[in-house]
């Protein structure tokens, strides 16, 4: 898999996981809401690092 398959993936995976958030409503647990926030988070951290090695390599 090369690493724009990946990054398509992690943009699946975000999709996902704001879709689930956005779907909570004020009767759910506020673990919930925080889980999916910290997740969502932490993959756009992941797809920022790896748009950066994308364009230090677009560099050299």
């Amino acid at each position: 898999m090369n690493i724009y398959e990946e990054i398509r993936k992690d943009h699946d995976k975000q999709r996902e996981l704001l879709n689930k958030l956005v779907k909570t409503s004020g009767d759910t647990k506020d673990c919930i809401k925080n889980q999916f926030f910290k997740s969502t988070f932490s993959l756009i951290q992941i797809q920022l690092y790896k748009v950066k090695i994308v364009e230090n390599y677009r560099e050299m």
